[in-house]
């Protein structure tokens, strides 16, 4: 909406709607960091109580995934340097999510092909 205003609509309406899409994006971002934490301790204590591996695990990739596109669309909109780390951080947390799924992942599958042999 922010991109397109100052093509769309008058100056003041323009600049008003992009003050709107930043608002709008720094609450939604503080609740998927809210999200975020919550998700991230609940997972670690079940995974140290012995959470096995479920194809499920894929399912917290794709929020955190989110969170990284929308930190760097913030870093972008608002030109601020803590949104730009913010997104590499939260970058290098999906790509080790995604490594420790693929891992157990590729696991479980030969372990799967070992048992039907």
């Amino acid at each position: 909406m922010a991109i397109a205003a100052p093509s769309a609509l008058p100056a003041p309406a323009a600049r008003g709607s992009e003050v709107v899409a930043l608002l709008g994006g720094l609450g939604i971002g503080g609740f998927a960091l809210l999200w975020l934490a919550l998700a991230t301790a609940l997972t670690v204590r079940e995974v140290r109580g012995g959470l096995p591996f479920a194809p499920t695990w894929w399912s917290f990739t794709f929020p955190l995934g989110a969170c990284v596109t929308s930190t760097s669309a913030l870093a972008t909109r608002s030109g601020s340097q803590l949104f730009v780390w913010l997104a590499v951080v939260l970058y290098a947390v999906l790509v080790v999510a995604w490594a420790v799924v693929s891992w157990h992942s590729m696991r479980d599958v030969a372990a799967r092909r070992r048992m039907r042999s």
